[in-house]
Order: structure tokens, then C-alpha cells, then sequence
């Protein structure tokens, strides 16, 4: 896993270097960081994004993942509804802002959050795995469970990758995971 971690990094950062204007680029490169839990490197980088472009979606979301990887909830709440803003309330922005509103200890406003996720599904797919993310944060690990299974069933594409998802490290000690 390190070897593949730092051959992606290289990558990454090769691409940055040919292209340093690339908001995807410079988002990936962040992400990778927060993926190899390299906080601090993510928030200079995500940031360094963000001076590209204020608007950059992507940039916001992985922002917020890393803020919440370091417990600084306001901020990582903050890009997490800039997120939110930017990708006009999809249920991806929704599941990991209600996620972060329960790790926050906003389980009220979490739960808010997952009456709308129910409520988008009722007029389009929206996948099981936003509906786990947000039981992740308030802390309901069977419906996670619940939710992650059925997430499973529909061949949810970004499944694999929570293996090592930062996000899910708190429910990795949960055998049903």
C-alpha cells in the first residue's frame, strides 16, 4: 500500500507540475494526501486549490473530509455546506454533510440532513452509501451496516475504496464491516 501511496503521489505531483493550473490535479493531490492521513499536507494543498478557483466543488468536499480527519468540525462543516452549495444539494453532498454534523455532535442537524436524503430518493436513485454516511456520523453503526449492505447489492461503484476511507476508520473495529 505505501508503494502504491507514494508511486500516486509521484504522479500527482508530475501532473501538478506540467499542469499547475489543473483544479482536478491539484484536488487529487490533496485528496491523496488526506488519504495517507497527511492532514496538514492536505490543507495546504486543498487550499492552494481553492486559490485557483473558490468554486471548485471537489476541493471543498475533500476540505471537509480532512478538517473532520483532524476534529475541527466548524471548518470542516463549513466546506462541507460550501460543498453542499456548490453541487446544488446532490445526495453526495448531503450524505457527507449530515455525516459531519453527527461527528460534529449535531445530531439533530444530521438528522434533518437524512430526512432530505429520503426525501431526494423519493424522486431519484440516491445511493444507500450516503444513507450510511450519514448514520456514520450520528453514530448508528447498524444502520451503517444496514445501509453499506444494501449499498453492496446495488454495486455501489465507490464501495471498495471505503476499506481505507479515512471517513470509516471508526467502524473498522466492527467485524460486520
Amino acid at each position: 500500500v505505501h508503494l502504491r501511496q507514494s508511486t500516486h503521489q509521484r504522479v500527482v505531483k508530475k501532473a501538478v507540475e506540467l499542469d499547475p493550473l489543473s483544479l482536478v490535479a491539484n484536488s487529487v493531490l490533496g485528496l491523496g494526501y488526506y488519504w495517507g492521513r497527511r492532514y496538514d499536507e492536505a490543507i495546504q494543498q486543498l487550499n492552494r486549490t481553492l486559490e485557483l478557483d473558490a468554486d471548485f466543488p471537489l476541493a471543498h468536499l475533500y476540505l471537509g473530509w480532512t478538517y473532520a480527519g483532524k476534529k475541527m468540525w466548524q471548518e470542516a462543516i463549513h466546506a462541507c455546506e460550501q460543498f453542499a452549495a456548490l453541487s446544488h444539494g446532490s445526495a453526495v453532498s448531503l450524505g457527507y454533510l449530515g455525516a459531519v454534523y453527527g461527528l460534529a455532535g449535531d445530531s439533530a442537524r444530521a438528522l434533518r440532513v437524512l430526512a432530505q436524503v429520503e426525501d431526494l430518493s423519493k424522486k431519484r436513485y440516491v445511493s444507500p452509501l450516503y444513507r450510511a454516511t450519514v448514520y456514520l456520523g450520528i453514530g448508528d453503526l447498524d444502520q451503517v451496516i444496514f445501509h453499506l449492505d444494501q449499498a453492496r447489492l446495488d454495486r455501489e461503484s465507490f464501495l471498495p475504496v471505503i476499506n481505507t476511507f479515512p471517513l470509516f476508520d471508526r467502524l473498522r473495529s466492527d467485524e460486520r464491516f
